[in-house]
């Protein structure tokens, strides 16, 4: 198992929303699980061990995942190519997305690989957590049709050695002995950090 590098929240900002964090956490004993998500996430060249998410961790399945690539693959070949050589990489990609069961593909030095997420909540005294007031996310949700804010992935980067939080590292060590349960469950193609039922701040 890889080290974890515990640091101290740097700015008054982020030691308050650690102090929310474990008064959360003090009060959580039980933990429910929702099920797996899956994704895809990228490393480029000299990026080890850092990931990138490039497709959202919420498909139901890992073939909506190679999916949600072969469509991202395709319009970089349509729009992003710079020459007939990378169009022909990326469509070679596409293709393989096409007819065979891929968890990993490298296309033009980058690896693009599906993850997997499982999603769960805390149960204290009082039930399932409430929204914290340190939330990234607004109080009051905006259902308006036209809004279309980013989502919860967006920009996420997955960096296993990178110093994190006290609150953060209690929750890995916490999770480091969990497994899904059951012959039925479904296989991960590969890990992520679980995460919980809703956004917090990292």
């Amino acid at each position: 198992m890889r080290p974890i590098l515990v640091r101290y929240p740097e700015d008054p900002v982020e030691a308050v929303v650690e102090a929310d964090a474990l008064a959360a956490a003090l009060d959580v004993n039980t933990v429910l699980v929702r099920g797996p998500l899956f994704g895809v996430a990228a490393q480029d060249v000299g990026e080890a061990p850092r990931w990138r998410v490039v497709v959202a961790v919420q498909e139901g399945c890992p073939q909506q995942a190679r999916n949600s690539l072969n469509s991202l693959l395709w319009f970089r070949a349509k729009d992003e190519a710079q020459n007939p050589a990378e169009r022909r990489a990326l469509l070679a990609a596409v293709a393989r997305l096409e007819s065979e069961r891929v968890d990993e593909l490298t296309v033009l030095g980058t690896r693009n690989r599906v993850v997997r997420a499982e999603e769960y909540a805390g149960l204290g005294r009082d039930g399932i957590e409430q929204p914290r007031p340190t939330d990234p996310e607004p109080a009051v949700p905006n259902w308006d049709r036209g809004k279309r804010e980013a989502r919860i992935d967006h920009g996420l980067l997955l960096e296993p050695e990178a110093p994190i939080t006290p609150v953060q590292a209690a929750e890995r060590l916490a999770l480091r002995d969990w497994t899904t349960p059951g012959p039925g469950s479904p296989r991960t193609c590969a890990g992520t950090p679980n995460r919980r039922l809703r956004p917090i701040r990292t």
